[in-house]
């Protein structure tokens, strides 16, 4: 694995991902404690084989609690398990921190953009067990069990994954509106921001007194064009998929200013293939695939890192006299479809909004809205008239059927 020779799915078949990605944290825990780099060098394989094959657009991973063969990943039913969400998380800052490598930063960013929040209800009191990005909002209540305490618990975690430092001065790994005290440079760094529903970041800099240190600045590697400032001053060097350094003497009143323009796209599920689900004997995890050739391949849409989804739960909300439309009878007309266009999310959504054209069970195109994968944790639509927990009342779609593909 650690040569890329084989999957780890072939070390032991149908071991509970989360379980495998706490051994492997404390191989990095070994790595830490002896120097061994063997013991790196094998989680970086295995993270560079589960990254390829198994991780969903979404940046989630597990399909039925395990890693599969191939690149199987049903979008529905059993997959993306919120304790191998929160061990994935948890892997891949420690591999970032050990190494320095942007990528893992990249990987966090899509896994708690889009998979970490749409596994939590929008009233924040439950994590679900798994999250397909297609599927029903009718098994969020559960437990207690693991899931319902991993998701709660990745959550509290967060503040440890947005910022670092070396040798060298403060590093910046995620962006939201937050702030950082760093007592070696006796300096405070507060984001101004409301990334990713907008493209600019704002980094206020004040030092008790004028220091010289470096701020590293993490460029997504989806990031076509991006651009950066310092006091007005344009940046050069400034590449995605890499840090930008910027050594300076800092002073109270400096500001950076970092756009991450995103385009906004349908993207083609890469290496599609139809999974078969069959049953495997003898297994605390029953659920096992195989595939089949794939008549068509659908389509995701996509804003920068943010993955979107059709949901009948916020459709409904935006167009209430609208039949509530079964989101796994729905397609996409890339030919006549107007290209997706930005609008304002609604209430209580994260945002932006896209509003595009889909195409129903009757062949006719429909006005619809796409919202931020995220969402999918509304489980209603009407807050004073909710549906029994467990009800399959709203259902959702990430991947579409392209109309003729």
């Amino acid at each position: 694995v650690a040569a890329g020779a084989m999957g780890i799915n072939e070390v032991q078949p149908y071991v509970h991902s989360h379980t495998f990605q706490m051994n492997f944290l404390g191989f990095l825990r070994m790595y830490r404690a002896t120097g061994d780099a063997s013991y790196l060098k094998k989680v970086e394989g295995v993270w560079a084989d589960v990254a390829k094959r198994q991780m969903y657009i979404t940046g989630g991973v597990s399909v039925g609690e395990h890693y599969e063969q191939g690149y199987i990943k049903p979008v529905t039913g059993h997959v993306v398990e919120t304790c191998a969400t929160m061990t994935w998380l948890q892997l891949t800052e420690s591999l970032l921190e050990l190494t320095g490598n942007p990528k893992y930063a990249d990987a966090m960013e899509k896994l708690i953009l889009n998979h970490l929040f749409a596994a939590q209800t929008i009233d924040g009191d439950c994590s679900r067990y798994h999250t397909p990005p297609n599927g029903d909002k009718g098994d969020y209540f559960h437990g207690p069990d693991c899931c319902s305490s991993s998701g709660h618990r990745v959550i509290s975690l967060l503040l440890m994954f947005l910022y670092a430092t070396d040798n060298d001065g403060i590093i910046v790994n995620q962006y939201v509106p937050s702030g950082v005290k760093i007592a070696h440079w006796e300096t405070e760094v507060v984001q101004e921001t409301r990334y990713p529903e907008e493209e600019r970041i704002l980094f206020h800099v004040t030092p008790r007194e004028a220091v010289a240190f470096t701020l590293k600045l993490r460029i997504p590697a989806w990031c076509d064009q991006p651009s950066l400032s310092v006091n007005g001053e344009p940046q050069a060097n400034v590449e995605k998929g890499r840090y930008c350094s910027i050594n300076r003497t800092w002073k109270a009143g400096d500001t950076v200013e970092l756009l991450l323009p995103m385009r906004i796209e349908w993207k083609q599920h890469e290496n599609y293939v139809q999974p078969r689900r069959t049953h495997l004997q003898g297994s605390e995890f029953e659920e096992m695939y195989e595939a089949d050739p794939a008549a068509s391949i659908p389509v995701a849409l996509l804003r920068g890192p943010v993955v979107y989804t059709f949901d009948s739960a916020w459709q409904k909300l935006v167009h209430p006299d609208s039949p509530v439309m079964d989101a796994a009878n729905v397609k996409v007309d890339l030919q006549r479809a107007q290209a997706p266009a930005t609008v304002p999310a609604p209430e209580r959504a994260l945002g932006p909004g896209l509003e595009t054209e889909l195409v129903g069970p009757d062949g006719k195109s429909f006005k619809v809205l796409m919202v931020p994968f995220a969402n999918v944790g509304r489980w209603y639509a009407d807050g004073n008239n909710r549906p029994e927990k467990n009800s399959k009342t709203f259902t959702y779609a990430t991947w579409l059927p392209v109309a003729g593909g």
